[in-house]
């Protein structure tokens, strides 16, 4: 029974009360009792922190009261309630209590508990053989694995939950790492599906991992590719293995991997720089503990290191719509792929330029946009592999449109009358500069408000022409106005749409 006693304790209506009379209540026809409590209203009706953790206190305090259930998961942190669950009331797993009425026959215990590969070439685990039936035709459908620091086991030890390290639905298990180091002790139980538990089995007692040796790539190895599979022989008694790549030969600072665990003998690494030397090192892993590292191993990658953008430089603006792009050589280097996007995650949907097999160390690309922001990158690559990408270099590309420089410049500031007035929806606007300097150029409505800005830069001493696109703005007068070096010019324009 799983009442919704979503109520405070002290109440009107009192959690104590009502969990007690439910208690009773189920007792009397031999049934389990859950109650149901409102985690979400500790948030939504501001209970105090204490309430649930009381609550959970009330249950535990009464026989008759089997477990809880929480309403409900994802609301279950506020004020820290998740968390208390996790290291307080909750530390420990537990089994399912058995519902008598159904079934009181226990499995038998399982056969053949030992510490062994699970396979030729695996790794090393707790193993066991199926229970034979009981005398109700069961077998086993759960497995208790138990964790002990002595082999004198009671069944007072099997009854306390600290002891249960996993509830496994197979028949092995790679237990997680001991709280010291060993010798640690082990045996395990299997459960039905009413949750009866048989006798334990043998004992057995597990010895720490050898140290793994390394074997590939050999050490001071070269010419390394940009994809590594580390190897290394397998260590009697290893259950895991946990590695370390690094370019600092003390595994302070520069993780390329670093605690990474696994159960095979290889490790599939990426992610290094080219023309460097990596060390790595590893130990294993097993219930008992862990044993020492081993001895450091070194290659150096063959492939080469990242391009170095040149030009245009970072952060630039004004960048005119052909642009050739370049970048520092690299002696290694077979081949470059060029990247230009107009955000600086290059994903696939804001990439508009990708060059592979490409030469040389320059590439102009003469199809940008007016008043853009772009970012390039550049990687080399060679037999051996393809380098990390370059640093993001971005610009900014010339929003002027048509600008020309005479021999004579203008003698005054001009803004010009747009072409075509009235216009839908783009017109052209002109202005001459006398001298160059900060210079601004400015769309605003009858009232004064300013809807558009086209220019906002520095610019050189000459003429300028620009295209001003009014599509989202709604038929009206309005004024463009020129700052320049304190100079300020305004003519007013027609929309009709």
């Amino acid at each position: 029974l799983t009442p919704q006693l979503y109520w405070q304790i002290g109440g009107s209506q009192d959690y104590y009360k009502l969990s007690s009379w439910w208690a009773d209540s189920a007792a009397h026809y031999n049934r389990h009792l859950y109650p149901g409590q409102a985690a979400y209203r500790i948030i939504q009706n501001n209970w105090p922190a204490t309430e649930l953790p009381n609550q959970i206190r009330i249950n535990r305090n009464n026989p008759k009261i089997d477990g809880s259930v929480f309403f409900r998961a994802n609301m279950m942190n506020g004020k820290g309630f998740h968390d208390s669950l996790r290291t307080d009331f909750y530390r420990y797993k537990a089994l399912m209590p058995v519902m008598s009425w159904k079934d009181q026959i226990n499995p038998n215990p399982v056969q053949n508990f030992r510490f062994n590969k699970i396979s030729p070439n695996g790794p090393y685990a707790l193993v066991w053989d199926k229970p034979l039936p009981a005398p109700d035709g069961d077998s086993a459908y759960r497995y208790v694995l138990y964790r002990f620091t002595t082999p004198s086991i009671t069944q007072n030890d099997l009854d306390n939950p600290a002891n249960i390290l996993k509830i496994e639905p197979q028949r092995y298990s790679f237990p997680s790492d001991p709280p010291g180091s060993g010798p640690y002790y082990f045996v395990v139980t299997s459960l039905d599906r009413n949750w009866n538990e048989s006798t334990m089995s043998n004992v057995v007692q597990i010895q720490l991992p050898q140290i793994p040796v390394l074997s590939f790539p050999p050490n001071a190895g070269i010419n390394i590719p940009d994809t590594v599979k580390l190897k290394w022989n397998s260590a009697d008694y290893a259950s895991y293995y946990d590695v370390q790549v690094s370019s600092d030969p003390n595994f302070n600072t520069g993780f390329i991997v670093n605690g990474t665990v696994t159960q095979d003998t290889f490790l599939t690494v990426t992610g290094f720089a080219g023309q460097q030397t990596y060390y790595w090192r590893l130990f294993s892993k097993n219930a008992a503990g862990t044993s020492s590292y081993s001895s450091v191993s070194s290659f150096t990658t063959g492939f080469p290191v990242a391009p170095q953008p040149a030009y245009p430089p970072h952060a630039s603006l004004n960048q005119p719509l052909t642009v050739t792009f370049k970048w520092l050589t690299n002696e290694l280097t077979q081949k470059y792929r060029f990247q230009l996007a107009n955000s600086s995650t290059f994903n696939e949907q804001t990439i508009v330029m990708d060059v592979e097999n490409l030469t040389d160390t320059t590439y102009t690309s003469d199809s940008l946009d007016y008043d853009k922001i772009y970012f390039w990158r550049i990687n080399a690559a060679n037999q051996y592999g393809t380098s990390q990408w370059s640093a993001k270099f971005g610009f900014r590309t010339n929003p002027a449109i048509g600008v020309d420089y005479e021999e004579s410049l203008p003698a005054d500031y001009m803004l010009q009358q747009n072409y075509p007035n009235p216009f839908n929806p783009a017109t052209r606007i002109s202005f001459a500069l006398p001298k160059g300097g900060f210079t601004t150029l400015k769309i605003y409505d009858i009232i004064g408000n300013e809807v558009a800005e086209i220019v906002n830069q520095d610019l050189p001493a000459g003429k300028y022409s620009v295209n001003f696109d009014a599509s989202d703005l709604s038929s009206g007068i309005y004024i463009y106005m020129l700052r320049s070096a304190g100079k300020m010019i305004s003519r007013k324009m027609i929309l009709m749409k």
